[in-house]
């Protein structure tokens, strides 16, 4: 009598141990078919027609400095912004955030009065270098690793390691702007506007955005969009040369001469 009770339980925990198994194997399948994308490994596709592909009017050294952009001290200008906060009611992240922002005003100040085009590179390296910060050392490390994924032309893992920073830190505007990069390079022009609205309605100055918008609808046969986009764009940017030229190109066909 025992016994058969102990033989029925002992099945019971057996059955019971299997079922658990599986599910755990089944989570475990799941969760690394969903990590890895569809597009993981693959080449970009060609760019059709006669016209630039947009991977050659967007080149990745204007999404990312090559360098990272040199430390400045805050200038007076910076310290008169900030001089109503009450930095004893601050904490060291309110703080960290207001110091950024003061110096990314200064730097698209800077930028947009400048009227040297080696000298509005530096600066503009400055301010992608700022925007790139997250302040999350996770999402940091995340984006270093797609950065390497980009430069070694694996979009699909980029995208992985994108998707995941962006998982857990969606109000990260640069994330959104790189993956839209990511998606012009595969031609996916409809994933890239989406990224890209995210992109502007987190920080509206990011001139970039407008140009990776701008390629967009130009790429998509809207060219008065287009050159709103660019025209935008130019607005942070003056000596942006890659927008100028987009920005001729596109009223060279507009005129009546290409018609």
């Amino acid at each position: 009598m025992v016994f058969s009770i102990f033989l029925k339980a002992f099945r019971f925990f057996q059955l019971r141990f299997f079922y658990i198994s599986q599910r755990i194997f089944f989570i475990f399948s799941v969760s690394i078919f969903c990590f890895i994308s569809s597009g993981h490994g693959k080449n970009p596709p060609s760019f059709p027609g006669d016209k630039p592909s947009p991977q050659s009017l967007l080149p990745l050294d204007d999404l990312i400095p090559n360098t990272p952009a040199p430390s400045t001290p805050f200038s007076d200008s910076s310290a008169v912004i900030l001089e109503d906060f009450d930095s004893d009611q601050l904490s060291h992240v309110d703080k960290v955030k207001q110091h950024k922002e003061a110096e990314i005003l200064r730097l698209l100040k800077e930028l947009k009065y400048c009227a040297d085009v080696a000298k509005a590179r530096k600066i503009s390296q400055q301010l992608q270098h700022l925007w790139s910060q997250s302040g999350s050392e996770t999402i940091d490390l995340l984006m270093s690793w797609a950065e390497t994924a980009i430069n070694s032309g694996n979009y699909g893992l980029a995208l992985d390691y994108i998707d995941n920073a962006l998982a857990l830190l969606p109000h990260y505007a640069e994330a959104w702007v790189r993956r839209a990069w990511i998606h012009i390079q595969l031609n996916d022009f409809k994933l890239a506007m989406v990224d890209l609205n995210h992109a502007l309605e987190l920080e509206p100055r990011n001139y970039i955005a407008f140009f990776e918008l701008g390629i967009t609808m130009e790429s998509t046969e809207r060219p008065e969009l287009a050159l709103k986009a660019y025209e935008t764009a130019l607005e942070y940017y003056p000596q942006m040369q890659k927008v100028q030229k987009r920005i001729e190109a596109l009223l060279e066909e507009r005129s009546p001469q290409a018609l």
